[in-house]
């Protein structure tokens, strides 16, 4: 009787602003629509040709330069659209986890609801808007801080939008998976625009 081979799946990609070989775990998909104008397919969900690219600054700014010849179309654009619609991209991709998270009862906003979840040892991630120091202060954000589980967000306003409040100083995340898809999703939002100076690039944030 012959053994059928087992099935083995390609996960490496090449980045087209570095042109090295990665798991496609840390790179980020871009895809043209029909009138060619540059997407990035954050949630995994649009079908058709696509580009990778690490996120980081470097290779976004080389990234322009090859889009063509791998979407296999008439690219016009630049490294700063390029930017905005990253950026755009990842906060949108944020929120809706974030909303997910809510809708799953995985989600507590507030400092002190927040620190009894802490104490009871459910705290994935806690999310601190950018704007709220009384939160950052607070002593299981610390705590949270130094075990490596928070980011800073958006304001406190936008943070509340996301959520059906007016202003939301400071989020707690209890499921791991949403915890690491969220945090993961604000970083790329925060990546300086790859045109600033070498100086200021090299104080940027580059996402693993």
């Amino acid at each position: 009787m012959r053994r059928a081979r087992p099935s083995t799946t390609v996960t490496a990609r090449t980045c087209i602003g570095c042109r090295c070989l990665d798991e496609r775990d840390n790179l980020l998909r871009l895809v043209a629509s029909a009138s060619n104008e540059i997407a990035f397919d954050l949630a995994g969900g649009s079908f058709g040709r696509g580009a990778w690219v690490h996120p980081r600054m470097a290779c976004l700014a080389k990234s322009v330069r090859g889009l063509s010849h791998a979407l296999r179309a008439t690219i016009v654009t630049s490294v700063p659209e390029i930017h905005q619609s990253l950026v755009a991209a990842a906060w949108r991709r944020a929120e809706s986890l974030s909303r997910a998270a809510q809708r799953a009862g995985h989600l507590t906003t507030g400092a002190e609801a927040g620190a009894n979840v802490w104490k009871a040892g459910k705290v994935a991630a806690a999310i601190v808007a950018e704007d709220a120091r009384a939160a950052a202060v607070v002593s299981w954000v610390c705590e949270a801080q130094v075990a490596g589980r928070t980011i800073v967000g958006p304001p406190k306003s936008v943070l509340g939008r996301w959520w059906g409040q007016e202003q939301v100083a400071v989020a707690a995340i209890t499921d791991t998976g949403l915890a690491k898809a969220i945090t993961r999703a604000i970083a790329i939002a925060q990546i300086p625009d790859p045109t600033l100076s070498s100086r200021e690039a090299d104080r940027g944030t580059e996402v693993g």
